[in-house]
């Protein structure tokens, strides 16, 4: 389709709005879902996270939470100082992530290390005095993981002598650290392999190392018990992730603690008093009380009343990255796709709007004949299969006059689908299933395939909706042009020219072809005449099933 003297330049430095308000938990209002890398204080009574990319704490039974940082970039992991007093965590305000220190009260944090690595803490000597953090500032390749200590109130870090290891802290007498040694990622879940992470136990000085687990699996998050005599951890030796404790001296078996079966434990840590540890397990944050023999997980109900750090419209203006666009069938609107996201603006330019508003891949658009609806390919439910996009406000306007917009899914195959196209008249929708054929009504029901073959690359509909034209490649990867009724029957080859036929387009009439084929060595546009000549003064006639 051309753009009919539409500069591609103009959509290109199109002004786009995207809203990005996230929904409201419609059982707990403003309750914070997801709130990530949680700590417990000394005594277990408070709970420090990160939500919004913000520092909160609040009380360890749930309630309203408090925000402690307050800033557009992200802060994650905060971990409480021995005394309670103090908070250090990580934040990406100057381009990689840096450890800062902030006061529980809150308050303008301290920046503690500059370094252009990522920097994440870990923990607190027990003495208050430094901050230990993970990087891999190393400059050979690949950067093995490294520990360093910084001091709580600023100055020179100091490298801990371990050749290789994250995640560590410090026995509570300050004479061992646990760490995990491995290159294994804690969201591979079920891996099994050379590749996992184990845990390690040495002395502060970087002597006497040795192995805690052994597991095939991922076991990380170590934690000391209050007397140092016991070391609890995540594992997933009993399939999903789930906190286990076992003796530090590593004699006996492991104690498996909780029992999660769906979502698994992310993110544990335990409170300095041995009492409480406090971990995320899907959308929310729970704590256990280790002190009893069977302890049971309590959800942490968390309210956040909170303020946007930045403006939840934002304008963007885009100069590249269009992938595809499509021109309505009235020529008055563009829909094209930028990152990923469907956008419609005016074929005059103007202000766009997100049609998909969707962190899935969206593409392969198509507009209906009546302007009304846009479909296209989307994989936001795990497969890639056809949506439309129509008005939702106001109600059945065409698409590019909508304020909102409504998504709905048309087809559930197991499998991936693409370049759907509707029928001239809009009630049909044709989609490539594997190299196959398919039709069906608008709204997805009464599908059938109508080539059930594979190998079939591209297709195009008869100007009067009853004919299909598509291009099927043999085992010699050579393609012919096929002809079949858009209500099924036998299809014909047209061209019988074992070469390549491709690039479909037919005459507003619908009596001829044109396509490019591969013949005498070159790429051509050829023309084909679907009617049979006729002597002059007799008509002429469609073509029918048995062929041209």
């Amino acid at each position: 389709m051309t753009m009919r003297g539409l500069s591609l330049h103009v959509v290109a430095i199109l002004l786009v709005w995207i809203g990005s308000a996230p929904a409201e938990d419609k059982a707990l209002p403003n309750a914070a879902r997801f709130a990530r890398t949680p700590d417990i204080s000394p005594d277990g009574k408070w709970v420090a996270l990160s939500y919004l990319g913000d520092i909160w704490v609040v009380a360890a039974d749930g309630g309203v939470a408090r925000q402690v940082t307050t800033h557009e970039a992200h802060d994650i992991s905060p971990v409480f100082s021995p005394d309670g007093r103090w908070i250090a965590f990580s934040s990406n305000r100057y381009g990689s992530y840096d450890v800062f220190v902030v006061a529980f009260e809150g308050g303008p944090p301290k920046r503690l290390t500059f370094d252009s690595a990522n920097e994440m803490v870990n923990d607190w000597t027990p003495d208050g005095q430094f901050i230990l953090f993970s990087t891999r500032r190393s400059p050979q390749f690949p950067p093995l993981p490294e520990m360093y200590l910084v001091p709580a109130m600023g100055g020179w870090e100091r490298r801990l002598a371990l050749d290789e290891g994250r995640d560590g802290v410090f026995r509570p007498d300050g004479l061992e650290l646990a760490y995990i040694r491995g290159p294994g990622l804690w969201y591979r879940k079920g891996y099994r392999g050379s590749s996992n992470d184990d845990i390690w136990i040495c002395r502060v000085d970087g002597t006497h190392h040795r192995r805690l687990t052994s597991f095939n699996g991922q076991d990380g998050c170590p934690m000391w018990s209050a007397d140092g005599q016991w070391i609890y951890y995540v594992s997933e030796e009993n399939g999903v992730s789930n906190i286990f404790r076992r003796r530090a001296s590593g004699e006996g078996p492991a104690i498996q603690l909780t029992r999660h079966t769906q979502d698994g434990v992310r993110r544990a840590r335990i409170s300095r008093n041995g009492e409480w540890i406090v971990y995320e397990c899907g959308f929310d944050l729970y704590r256990i009380h280790v002190a009893e023999p069977d302890p049971q997980p309590q959800p942490i109900r968390i309210i956040a009343q909170a303020d946007w750090a930045r403006n939840p419209e934002l304008q963007h203006n885009f100069t590249q990255g269009i992938s595809e666009y499509a021109l309505s069938p009235n020529e008055q609107y563009i829909a094209f796709v930028v990152h990923g996201e469907i956008f419609v603006i005016p074929s005059g330019g103007g202000k766009a709007r997100n049609v998909s508003n969707s962190p899935a891949h969206e593409h392969s658009l198509v507009w209906s004949p009546d302007n009304k609806a846009l479909a296209f390919i989307s994989d936001r439910d795990g497969e890639e299969n056809v949506y439309l996009a129509e008005s939702a406000d106001p109600p059945d306007a065409e698409l590019g006059q909508a304020r909102k917009f409504r998504i709905r899914r048309v087809t559930n195959y197991p499998g991936p689908e693409s370049d759907p196209k509707f029928s001239p008249d809009g009630q049909k929708l044709a989609v490539l299933r594997g190299g196959t054929l398919w039709v069906m009504n608008r709204d997805g029901s009464a599908a059938k395939a109508l080539v059930s073959q594979g190998r079939v690359i591209e297709y195009s509909w008869s100007p009067d909706g009853r004919w299909l034209v598509y291009s099927r490649m043999d085992a010699h990867f050579a393609s012919d042009l096929f002809l079949i009724p858009a209500e099924g029957g036998q299809p014909v080859n047209i061209t019988r020219y074992a070469t390549r036929n491709f690039g479909i387009s037919w005459s507003t009439d619908g009596t001829r072809l044109c396509f490019v084929s591969q013949r005498r060595n070159d790429l051509d546009v050829f023309l084909l005449h679907l009617q049979k000549p006729v002597s002059e003064g007799k008509p002429t006639s469609p073509p029918t099933t048995s062929g041209p």
